[in-house]
């Protein structure tokens, strides 16, 4: 690289320091990206996917969490009390409708987020590509992934809350006693599950940190 600089500045008038100082600079860089007094190491693919494999079951924790959090505020918001108060109110009568045409693309978050992160989590937990991790890591990764199979657990009561939430025969207070099923069950889930998994990923991950 230095170089090309150099060839690069021959041809330009009065850059003999300025040659120098960029010879200098780049002939330099290599040593200087690989100091191990740098917190960071230089990105290579192979370094990328590696790390997006360490990385991989926090992120889609992180997202798991997220989507459970923005669920159970969205569907929470058809039985705030104000509106519940409200004569005539059609709180069941829009729930029935709408928890199904939101459910049904979220649904993939759930059918492809749970067993990503527990595969992501135990390839590092039990295979070769966790060789060199420290046991504790590898607690952590293993956990969490024992965690994310929990969450089937709660999945079977979830379905049955979905079925009854979505029932049109005499639309009301039933479909509203579901949907309070339903925001039980998961906001259980996430303090039970979603958390506790985001939380052993993160200490996982936090193992790499040099600080």
């Amino acid at each position: 690289m230095s170089q090309i600089f150099q060839t690069i500045l021959t041809y330009l008038p009065n850059t003999t320091p300025l040659t120098s100082n960029i010879t200098t600079t780049m002939s330099s860089l290599p040593t200087t990206l690989s100091d191990p007094n740098y917190a960071s190491t230089p990105l290579t693919l192979p370094r990328l996917g590696l790390a997006l494999l360490r990385l991989a079951p926090l992120i889609i924790s992180s997202g798991s969490l997220m989507c459970a959090w923005d669920q159970q505020n969205a569907f929470g918001s058809f039985l705030t009390p104000p509106l519940l108060a409200k004569p005539g109110h059609l709180s069941a009568h829009v729930v029935v409708d709408w928890f199904a045409a939101y459910a049904r693309p979220t649904k993939w978050v759930i059918f492809l987020g749970y067993p990503l992160a527990l595969a992501f989590s135990f390839i590092n937990a039990f295979t070769a590509a966790g060789d060199g991790l420290h046991p504790q890591t590898r607690t952590f990764y293993a956990l969490g992934g024992v965690l994310s199979i929990l969450h089937f657990y709660f999945g079977a009561y979830s379905m049955m809350w979905n079925a009854r939430i979505s029932t049109k025969t005499n639309v009301g207070k039933a479909n509203e006693d579901a949907l309070r099923g339903w925001l039980g069950n998961n906001g259980t889930r996430m303090v039970v599950v979603n958390l506790p998994a985001w939380v052993l990923f993160i200490c996982a991950t936090a193992t790499f940190v040099r600080v």
